[in-house]
């Protein structure tokens, strides 16, 4: 597989770092953006979306929707509908969801979907890593081939000029 166009990583030293980077993105985001976390169980996926959504004033309480599937926020900057893609296994059980109807008009960010990659619009793709001996610190690598995320590239590098950036 070819190196996507777009790959930006962050070593996050502290979970405000975390919040950091995740505040900067939904800042930079838009209705129809399409969001894919991965990482280890307990790696920081919600909490991510967690901090988006602060970002973009929902006062909504965000959980893990691992066994409703889905969460739909309400905001006064956009909706936000979170996916939680951990128990659907196939992509056709994915796709019997139909919640694809619902990505034009929100950001939407799916964890665990990069495994319906095939049958999902082109992504930001953001892989959460703990970095061992501390609880708090994160290597956060967002990548993309998406033209619409390549084009943002200069705006997620600059937001996240406080962080250390890596490779």
């Amino acid at each position: 597989m070819p190196d996507p166009a777009l790959s930006i990583a962050y070593v996050c030293q502290s979970e405000a770092d975390t919040a950091t980077v995740a505040a900067h993105l939904a800042g930079i985001s838009k209705p129809g953006d399409l969001l894919v976390l991965e990482g280890a169980l307990a790696a920081g996926k919600t909490h991510f979306i967690k901090y988006m959504c602060g970002e973009l004033q929902i006062e909504d309480t965000i959980t893990s929707p691992t066994f409703t599937l889905a969460h739909f926020y309400a905001g006064p900057v956009m909706p936000v509908l979170h996916i939680d893609a951990y128990r659907i296994e196939t992509e056709h059980e994915f796709s019997d969801l139909t919640l694809h109807d619902f990505f034009d008009g929100h950001l939407t960010a799916i964890e665990w979907g990069a495994k319906f990659q095939d049958v999902l619009p082109p992504a930001l793709h953001i892989q959460i890593d703990p970095i061992d001996g501390d609880d708090n610190a994160r290597r956060i690598t967002v990548t993309s081939d998406a033209p619409s995320w390549v084009a943002r590239a200069d705006a997620l590098r600059a937001a996240s000029e406080s962080l250390t950036p890596c490779d």
